[in-house]
């Protein structure tokens, strides 16, 4: 049964509405409604009767529907304005649901799979919200339990300063400060994303977060050029949907780094280079961070003239490097924020990628006047579903970052990382270079100590690129085998590959310590590291944050294949998992201390006969200890 609605005289090219109820699609009885390009500007339309014809949004065009349809809706929007290019679809339930943009393509077959994507997509995001809600408020009630137990605890050794030794006193009062402290918010999954440039770590993180670019990217070179960490944003009423923070480096910090910069544009006279036009230079990293923050003061007038001793004659040199290290010292620039931490707000995303953008992007390195060399790490915050059950992701700049300052943040953060991902482009997954080094044995070491699930995680990512002659031959494939099915495949791939080298460098370790290697069962019953292929970018276009880029490339009619949903629900499991571990740790360690603080004052003084039988025994043991080494050495 189809109804088509009518266009509105004054409506604008391609805006028709038309519901069509599919047999083939009963489950969910969707109706399919074409809407312009932008769905956020008003346009007009009717609805039901020509008398009726109004000016609205795409959301509230979704509400008329729901009335005339009597049961909810999901909105999705196209891309280019093509009548039969976006898909609207009213399925049975006692809630309404609006989702938006959902892109598709002009395939019947695509819509269909697209509508059906985001019901489940929309129906797994409410049933994730419920439980992360659950667990997050036990947590609370615990964590606030524990809080309240501390400052009791506190506020009793106050008022009873005699009952311990001063030394052994302040030793209490300062573990039970650091128990407090963890009381003082709830605790987070630290996520450290590392690779190399152009493995696509940014665009990943764009398509987790539903955005098309809160992170700068860039298809020629690096743009991520300090750390980045993303939290999840719930605003309040009457504030900004996205809030960042950009925290620069101390004046110190930029002086020694400055230093550094130098020492490599340095000439043989000690004074300084004042260009480096060849980008594969060695300083040239160094020449574009240094004019990337003084602009034209660090070139223009750093030269004068002086008389050779040899020959008499005037020639023109740059300034030596104390020289124009005090003129730059005396630039208004971008030092002016060191030592600061700057603030921007914004209500949606693009307004808050622009005003982040010069803190955290280095794509125009030779722009003057930038603030990324500056920067030692940016915080943001917005409305990211995947973020709300607790993680917070990392955007590396680089493991081998050579800024001193910046570098030291990087790898703190790796040190204190509750998970580190590692992202590769999947066509040199198997054979990355900085990913081995990543799963190198004392990284290995390190993570897989206590076996906590996610751990350990590794994405390759642009699984939608591929050259189809080339994946045929390389697995062997029918050569009439779709582009679907060469991806899939190369993914099956990539994953056993990068599984076996994982599994075989375990292995490795255990010959190193001496040990004969566990069984392959063995380890993967210990210790298991998820991995990912990702098509980050076909990803983004269903779910419309790419509205303008065309249709998926590749997992078209199959958009649970892009891997990026079981990415997000992994992002969930993992967090609350690792989340609910610590504050069962919290709450343990806080219960230990208070035991161990009651037996100490409760227990009964020794008297003299405990004391001698206490020095007897010491002594007794010391002289026993006394010979062990000796002992040791004849063995």
């Amino acid at each position: 049964r189809k109804t088509r609605f009518t266009q509105h005289p004054a409506a604008q090219p391609g805006v028709y509405g038309i519901v069509d109820i599919a047999p083939a699609m009963a489950d969910y009885a969707p109706a399919i409604l074409c809407v312009t390009a932008d769905p956020n500007a008003a346009w007009p339309n009717r609805v039901a009767a020509p008398s009726e014809a109004f000016t609205t949004t795409a959301d509230d065009l979704a509400t008329r529907l729901e009335e005339l349809l009597d049961r909810p809706v999901v909105v999705a929007y196209d891309g280019d304005g093509d009548v039969v290019d976006a898909t609207v679809a009213a399925v049975a339930g006692p809630d309404r649901c609006v989702l938006g943009p959902v892109a598709v393509g002009d395939d019947p077959e695509t819509a269909r799979a697209a509508v059906a994507f985001a019901l489940a997509a929309a129906r797994d995001e409410a049933a994730q919200k419920a439980k992360v809600e659950d667990q997050m408020n036990a947590e609370a009630s615990c964590v606030g339990s524990c809080r309240w137990v501390a400052t009791r605890l506190k506020k009793i050794l106050a008022e009873h300063p005699g009952w311990a030794s001063a030394a052994l006193a302040d030793s209490r009062s300062s573990e039970l400060a650091r128990l407090a402290a963890q009381t003082r918010a709830l605790p987070e999954m630290s996520c450290v994303v590392c690779g190399t440039t152009g493995a696509g770590k940014s665009t990943l993180l764009n398509a987790l977060l539903g955005e098309s670019e809160v992170l700068p990217t860039n298809g020629m070179r690096a743009c991520t050029a300090v750390l980045i960490e993303l939290r999840h944003r719930a605003a309040a009423k009457g504030e900004r949907a996205y809030k960042g923070e950009a925290e620069f480096l101390t004046r110190e910090e930029w002086d020694k780094e400055e230093a550094a910069l130098f020492e490599e544009l340095t000439n043989q006279e000690g004074r300084a280079i004042l260009n480096v036009a060849d980008p594969n230079a060695y300083n040239h990293a160094s020449f574009c961070k240094l004019y990337s923050v003084y602009g034209e003061a660090y070139t223009h007038e750093s030269t004068y003239e002086i008389r050779d001793p040899t020959t008499g004659n005037k020639r023109r040199v740059a300034m030596t490097i104390a020289e124009l290290r005090a003129k730059l010292r005396r630039t208004r620039c971008a030092t002016r924020f060191l030592g600061t931490t700057q603030t921007v707000e914004a209500d949606d995303p693009r307004g808050f990628r622009r005003s982040l953008e010069r803190f955290m992007d280095s794509s125009n390195v030779l722009a003057d006047g930038a603030c990324w060399p500056l920067v030692r790490k940016v915080k943001a915050a917005g409305p990211w579903a995947v973020l709300q059950s607790g993680a917070c992701l990392i955007d590396a700049p680089g493991t081998h970052d050579s800024d001193s300052a910046r570098g030291a943040v990087v790898q703190r953060a790796l040190k204190e990382a509750d998970s580190v991902w590692i992202v590769s482009n999947i066509n040199r997954a198997v054979n990355d270079r900085t990913a081995k080094d990543l799963l190198g044995e004392s990284f290995k070491r390190t993570l897989l100590m206590d076996g906590t699930y996610g751990r350990l995680v590794f994405v390759a990512t642009q699984s939608d690129v591929l050259q189809r002659s080339e994946v045929v031959r390389a697995l062997r494939l029918d050569r009439d085998a779709t582009d679907l099915e060469c991806a899939k495949a190369r993914n099956a791939f990539t994953k056993k590959r990068v599984l076996d080298d994982f599994y075989a460098g375990l292995q490795d370790m255990d010959r190193a310590a001496g040990d004969a290697p566990r069984p392959r069962a063995e380890l993967e019953a210990a210790f298991e590291m998820p991995v990912f292929t990702v098509s980050s970018v076909d990803h983004q276009k269903h779910s419309g944050a790419r509205l303008n880029d065309g249709a998926p490339r590749v997992f078209g009619n199959d958009p649970a294949a892009t891997e990026v949903p079981a990415l997000t629900k992994f992002v969930h499991a993992a967090s609350l998992s690792m989340r609910a571990k610590k504050v069962l740790l919290q709450t343990r360690e806080l219960l230990a201390f208070a035991e161990a603080l009651e037996s100490l004052v409760t227990a009964k003084p020794a008297d003299a006969t405990e004391n001698r039988l206490r020095a007897a025994a010491k002594a007794a043991f010391d002289a026993r200890a006394a010979t062990l080494p000796g002992a040791l050495d004849g063995a």
